[in-house]
């Protein structure tokens, strides 16, 4: 077991942390030690599931072996007792990353509020200078081989080499309008990958996205290695769903079907941002949450007993799901705020009594 340091993004509120959190107990099989809220967890895992992590569409970074200080300093005048704390510290580089590299740089990260833009360059320079002394790396700004990261808040400071995971930003460069078919409400691909993750599936598992759209879940799918099935009421986006995978070179299976009359059997894991309306018809049932109800009364029928439903909708609409009446519990649940009022609840589902 390794610890390891999720850097988390605060981007989609608390859907970052959930997302680590899975990853860590369900996926890795590793344990939980500590949460620092909008700025990310300490976990144990096994290190062949360190480079798993870069299936984490909310994870920034990660830093190994990570040095942890409650006393972080505000001013250049208090750094003398971080700093000599630090000197008892080896910086050995870990075996997950390149222990043949011969440079490297260290980056500040300043997190909140209250902590002068002087203190980056200054904690940047004392702590370079001082990896250098022990551990002979030469310092390269432009391309070192290892960089050696700084989390640095006003009652924190978490240090640690660390890998690049993801960026938000490369996220929406391969948006759903960069696609051939593309339609209003369709799910950006960061909540797409992060229901994708919540249900655990692993790679080369099936997943099945029973209201696929235009497929957006099931490419974050088959990104991370698992086979996933998708399925649609309506002929034009089971058709679209079909060209866009195909565009991304990607495999999958899409039917068309009725998401309340699944014609499939032993299904695991499941992630779904199902349609949604106010006061109006949805595919024969009287609102949103009798579609959703429908729905999970049909799956529980079909559904692994150790399944895990990972699913996205408004608030006002998931409130209004009775899942005690349709036999299914939550097992984890996160929030994101959309815009104005309306946010969108995310919540991990199973079948009631299995947990």
């Amino acid at each position: 077991m390794i610890k390891v340091f999720f850097k988390v993004s605060s981007r989609y509120d608390d859907l970052g942390i959930l997302e680590a959190k899975v990853f860590v107990e369900d996926i890795a099989r590793g344990e939980l030690e500590q949460e620092w809220e909008g700025l990310g967890l300490l976990a144990a895992i096994p290190e062949k599931h360190v480079l798993r992590t870069k299936r984490l569409a909310l994870t920034q970074r990660l830093l190994l072996s990570p040095i942890i200080l409650s006393k972080p300093p505000l001013h250049e005048e208090e750094a003398e007792y971080f700093l000599k704390e630090l000197r008892g510290f080896s910086f050995t580089i870990p075996c997950s990353l390149n222990t043949e590299a011969s440079s490297f740089r260290v980056r500040v990260k300043r997190h909140g509020h209250g902590i002068p833009k002087k203190m980056t360059p200054f904690l940047e320079r004392e702590i370079g200078a001082l990896i250098k002394e022990k551990t002979r790396l030469k310092v390269n700004l432009q391309n070192p081989d290892l960089i050696f990261f700084v989390e640095y808040s006003k009652d924190l400071a978490v240090l640690g080499w660390g890998i690049p995971i993801s960026s938000v930003y490369e996220y929406e460069k391969t948006g759903p309008k960069t696609r051939p078919f593309f339609g209003v409400g369709v799910l950006d691909p960061v909540v797409a990958r992060v229901l994708v993750n919540l249900t655990g599936v692993a790679e080369s598992e099936v997943l099945l996205d029973p209201f696929c759209g235009m497929g957006g879940i099931l490419i974050e799918a088959a990104k991370v290695g698992s086979f996933p099935i998708g399925g649609d009421i309506s002929r034009q986006k089971v058709y679209g769903a079909r060209i866009n995978l195909k565009a991304e070179g990607l495999a999958s299976e899409v039917i068309r079907h009725d998401a309340t009359h699944l014609p499939l059997r032993r299904i695991r894991y499941i992630a779904t941002d199902p349609p949604y309306a106010i006061g109006t018809k949805v595919f024969g049932e009287d609102s949103a949450e009798k579609l959703v109800e429908s729905f999970l009364l049909k799956t529980k029928e079909i559904m692994d007993p150790n399944g895990r439903i990972a699913m996205a909708l408004p608030d006002y609409v998931f409130e209004k799901v009775d899942l005690d009446r349709v036999g299914f519990s939550i097992l984890r649940e996160g929030k994101q705020k959309v815009h104005g009022g309306l946010h969108r609840l995310v919540r991990v589902l199973s079948i009631a009594g299995t947990n």
